[in-house]
């Protein structure tokens, strides 16, 4: 910061010498008495005068275009490493966020803060903070120069600024709101064309495409025409600023002529004065050009403000401690949670064994997936306590926790980029050996076989080239390469055959005794081969035991599947 205001104000202080250079050859050319910086120059002296003068143009010239080339420079590392640093910083916000604010604000909202933001937030910071500070001696020097050489015409000339000043602040202020709502309008936007690029695929089988159109061309409408009126407004201020700029140096010449006429004034102080003058006002009219970017770059950085103020929803205490699982036992003790709009789990209590593979029963929407959540700490619970061997979750950290626990979602999430980087993502310096090991009990490893480079395969965005079964044993061997503690599957064989599911559910009852294995799953056959059931219904633990005690004793359960449960019975 330092250096970059260092070489703009030699960039700035170099060409503000040129008017009074100017006059002083003026001056000596009619044989006048010269001044300069205060010192008298002999009128007898002329030849030497425009000689001086002449070479300190070149010297200023010299110094302007070293010190331009050197701030520039300096203003481009100081606004990478400020926006590279700030980039950082929301990344790591973001990542930290609790799913609910990840849900309230959207991915197009935080794309937009993170990326569009941060380089509004580059600009304001070259076109506007370095400039207005630099602006400030840009434009207070030569003040200083105008009561030197005449109080009076400095204070008629720059009488014009009051009223343009208490203009621009009154339209300025109206900018800034409506740039901010421009600004909210945007990003609801950006979260519209996400959304239907995603859902692109859906759009099309509806036949919806032209709504869709209709919907988002409804969108860019008022958002064209919010910044139509940004930019009129924009527009009054740039022409209130060259009115007023453009009474006040009439004035200077009207004074200033009297003057020359009656004596008092010589021609190349007159020259000197305006030049000074134009000097004055030059920032000024520049700045209505960037008031624009001025109030842009404010809105972006209380938008990051904002973000990076945000508080977190699950964040570490000030005094957690590191989780240490011995066995891998999970506890739910009157655990009640919900979303905002009512409660989604009420009064849990249960306990899964240590080692063993458990099975969540229950109809879409009964809560197993928000008892997975809980396990990992993307929500806290409203009330109540989950626990780990003893140990409560809140107090211990989210790393240490989340180091130790695998999960596999419903619906996995396939980055762009290779086989080999998606499966090892958390673990990016694992052992050929291990991922083999993780892949082959995932039932990965004849995909990954048939691919013309193997691991080293690229994968289309969102897993294009893969079908729904595929991705799901990625996000199977991903889960299993950490060889976690504890590993959480949402209904992860939903989209697989009978013979790949089955093969799947054969490699995790494999790991009995070795992790805690807790299973959301909605087939019969997956669920009677674990050691444990817990039947959820409309956010409540109903029943918990055995599958070969709830087949055969319990009319909920058997209800639960219909006919499948005779099947399974016989």
């Amino acid at each position: 910061m330092f250096v970059a205001l260092f070489w703009r104000v030699v960039a700035i202080l170099a060409p503000l010498q040129r008017p009074l250079l100017t006059g002083a050859i003026v001056d000596a050319l009619t044989r006048k008495p010269v001044t300069l910086y205060g010192l008298h120059w002999g009128s007898g002296q002329s030849l030497e005068i425009v000689e001086a003068a002449a070479l300190g143009l070149v010297i200023l010239a010299l110094v302007r275009s070293a010190s331009s080339y050197l701030r520039q420079t300096s203003g481009a590392i100081l606004s990478r490493s400020f926006v590279f640093d700030l980039r950082k910083r929301l990344i790591r916000k973001i990542n930290l966020l609790s799913l609910d604010k990840h849900q309230e604000l959207g991915a197009g909202e935080l794309i937009d803060r993170t990326l569009r933001d941060t380089n509004t937030a580059r600009q304001f910071l070259n076109q506007v903070f370095l400039r207005t500070l630099t602006n400030v001696l840009r434009a207070g020097y030569p003040v200083v120069m105008l009561f030197m050489i005449d109080p009076i015409m400095a204070g008629a000339t720059l009488s014009v600024l009051i009223p343009q000043w208490a203009l621009t602040h009154f339209l300025a202020r109206r900018l800034h709101k409506m740039i901010r709502q421009n600004r909210r309008r945007r990003s609801r936007l950006m979260n519209s064309v996400k959304e239907n690029i995603d859902g692109i695929e859906t759009i099309k089988t509806l036949n919806a495409g032209s709504n869709v159109i209709n919907r988002l061309g409804r969108m860019i409408d008022r958002l064209e025409v919010e910044l139509f009126k940004v930019s009129k407004i924009s527009a009054l201020i740039g022409s209130n600023v060259w009115l007023t700029t453009g009474i006040g140096l009439g004035i200077a010449w009207w004074l200033g002529g009297l003057k020359v006429l009656s004596g008092e004034m010589t021609l190349g102080t007159l020259v000197v004065f305006s030049g000074y003058l134009s000097l004055v006002y030059r920032p000024l009219r520049r700045f209505t050009n960037i008031i624009k970017s001025y109030r842009r770059g404010l809105v972006s950085l209380e938008r990051i403000q904002e973000l990076l103020d945000m508080p977190l929803s699950v964040e570490d205490r000030e005094n957690a401690r590191e989780l240490t699982v011995r066995a891998g036992e999970v506890e739910f003790n009157n655990v009640s949670f919900g979303y905002g709009s009512g409660l989604a789990l009420h009064n849990i209590n249960c306990r899964i064994q240590a080692g063993s593979f458990t099975a969540l029963a229950g109809k879409s929407g009964s809560g197993k997936s928000s008892l997975l959540r809980l396990i990992t700490r993307l929500y806290d619970p409203d009330a109540g306590e989950v626990l780990i061997d003893g140990q409560a979750l809140r107090a211990v950290t989210l790393e240490s926790l989340r180091s130790q626990i695998s999960v596999v979602p419903q619906r996995p999430v396939i980055f762009t980029g290779t086989v080999w980087e998606n499966i090892t993502l958390a673990m990016p310096d694992a052992s050929r050996e291990v991922v083999m090991a993780a892949c082959r009990g995932a039932g990965l490893m004849a995909f990954i076989q048939q691919l013309p480079k193997g691991f080293k395969t690229r994968i289309g965005a969102g897993g294009a080239h893969m079908s729904g079964g595929e991705a799901q044993r990625l996000a199977i061997a991903r889960a299993l390469l950490s060889r976690p503690a504890i590993l959480l599957l949402d209904e992860p064989t939903s989209a697989l055959d009978p013979e790949t599911e089955d093969g799947i559910i054969q490699s995790l009852l494999k790991l009995r005794g070795e992790i805690t294995v807790i299973m959301a799953a909605h087939r019969l056959g997956v669920i009677c081969q674990a050691d444990s059931v817990i039947v959820m219904d409309a956010g409540r633990v109903v029943l918990q035991d055995s599958p070969a005690a709830l087949v055969k004793n319990s009319r909920q359960f058997q209800n639960l599947f219909g006919l499948n449960i005779l099947n399974a019975a016989s």
